[in-house]
């Protein structure tokens, strides 16, 4: 282990925290200058049995200190000092070694107010052991501080032999998150410390920091239900929408994830977790085809990336612990965007995530003035048909359908034929994209409409000019009747 001196701002940062937490009399006559140098003395007696050298100046001058951390920021402080104090031999006997006892102390609990704490931990009985400091002599184990004793039935535990059903409830240090957590070892599985990094405490400062402890576990374990509480509603109110919006017949859809890798190489785990997570594509099908991956991909910013990614971003992994079909540029646990497909057996499947814009239902907002000729279009065309076409345009598609009332000849049969309209046979429509063009075929369109409309309803009066008969000059024929043929 390599030993370092701390900087001065430390030693007289846990000084003056020292000096202005204790109840301690012969403590604060010390003052915060000889309590930075009793420590830093230690620190550096330390550093000199383990290199053998002596190359720091001893003198503490500035002891000013703009701003005070928090009781659990002066703890690691008071704790990292000890890790580098105890290479020297003396110091476990030293007066550094009580002043950092007491600010440990300090840190996890306040003083107990009106008095001075009596410490009971000379006997380490289960009814008088709080405050003692346990080792776990497991591979998991650690250090705590006793906080409690219970009797449970006994038992067995695998290389320990039979229990005798003491069990002490613990604080332990979590270092993963640098907090205090409450759990019970089994005594056959703990040893006392005579020595130990964490300070020994009073019954009244254990029974305190036990208080805090499950006081925070409460607020925690609020504030955890009432995160699930609102993604549950948040998922709910999603689901709903997208069942509004969801095609007929989608059997599955297209996600994006944003994967944050969180392996770790030295203890040989593997894992990831999901940050964000996007609502590609809708999917007729549950085939993985990575065509339509890379298609649905093109339909954000984020994954529009992975639409020309090499192929190798392809991976099939359907085997046992395999991640399935994927589309992503890197490993599978490689923190980046990856597009997968996920089968729908109800609306539970759909998980909450953000919609696609192409996916977002159409704002009804009042068209723009470049727009104003093609929603006046919208409204005239049946009318100014007189029925013969109609026009229907699909949002969901960003479509528009053309239906005669009869099929269409001459001049609209070619202009449909020329624009770029297609003939649906399955639906007998013409169908085309909405754009300016099929906007301004449309209306040629139905200008021929109008014309051949016109031409067919005009009075007799108004047709083309017509030449009146020519009057015959014959003369009326005879009415043949039965007495002129009888008798001529």
């Amino acid at each position: 282990m390599s030993v370092y001196v701390l900087d001065n701002h430390e030693f007289a940062t846990l000084a003056t925290f020292l000096v202005n937490t204790t109840s301690s009399e012969s403590i604060k006559a010390k003052g915060v200058k000889s309590i930075a140098h009793t420590l830093r003395e230690a620190n550096i007696q330390s550093f000199m049995g383990r290199y053998d050298e002596d190359s720091y100046e001893r003198d503490i001058i500035n002891l000013n200190i703009e701003s005070m951390p928090d009781a659990k920021e002066i703890f690691f402080m008071a704790r990292n000092l000890v890790i580098e104090s105890i290479e020297w031999p003396d110091y476990f006997k030293s007066e550094a070694k009580k002043l950092a006892d007491e600010i440990l102390r300090l840190s996890l609990c306040p003083a107990v107010a009106g008095g001075t704490q009596t410490f009971n931990v000379t006997v380490k009985e289960a009814e008088t052991a709080a405050g003692n400091i346990i080792h776990n002599k497991g591979p998991f184990g650690g250090e705590g501080i006793i906080v409690g004793a219970r009797r449970e039935a006994g038992g067995y535990m695998l290389g320990t032999g039979k229990l005798s059903g003491l069990v002490w409830d613990v604080i332990k240090l979590d270092g993963s998150n640098r907090n205090f957590v409450l759990t019970q070892w089994h005594a056959e599985s703990c040893e006392f410390a005579e020595f130990d990094l964490l300070p020994l405490m009073s019954v009244e400062a254990v029974e305190g920091l036990r208080d805090q402890i499950l006081e925070q576990r409460l607020k925690e374990q609020k504030a955890r239900e009432e995160a699930i509480k609102e993604t549950q509603k948040q998922t709910e109110a999603f689901r709903a929408h997208c069942k509004t919006i969801m095609p007929e017949k989608t059997k599955a859809i297209i996600i994006a994830n944003l994967v944050e890798d969180e392996s770790d190489t030295m203890s040989d785990y593997h894992g990831s977790t999901t940050k964000k997570t996007i609502l590609l594509a809708w999917s007729k099908h549950t085939r993985d085809i990575f065509s339509e991956m890379r298609k649905a991909a093109a339909n954000h910013p984020s994954t529009a990336a992975l639409k020309d990614a090499p192929d190798e971003a392809e991976h099939r992994e359907k085997w046992s612990m395999g991640g399935g079909y994927y589309l992503k540029d890197g490993y599978r646990h490689s923190t980046g965007w990856e597009v997968r497909k996920v089968k729908l057996y109800d609306e539970r499947s759909i998980p909450l995530a953000e919609l696609a814009e192409c996916l977002q239902p159409a704002k009804k907002t009042q068209a723009p003035t470049s727009q104003a000729t093609k929603t006046e279009t919208r409204a005239q065309a049946p009318d100014t048909a007189d029925g013969y076409i109609n026009i229907e345009y699909n949002e969901e598609k960003n479509g528009v359908e053309l239906r005669f009332q009869e099929k269409p000849e001459g001049e609209i049969l070619e202009s449909l034929r020329v624009g770029p309209f297609r003939y649906h046979r399955k639906g007998r429509f013409w169908y085309a994209k909405q754009s300016d063009k099929a906007e301004a075929n449309i209306a040629v369109i139905l200008g021929h409409i109008s014309k051949m409309l016109t031409t067919c309803n005009k009075p007799h009066s108004e047709k083309a000019d017509e030449k009146p008969a020519p009057e015959s000059t014959r003369e009326p024929a005879t009415p043949i009747t039965m007495n002129s043929i009888l008798f001529g």
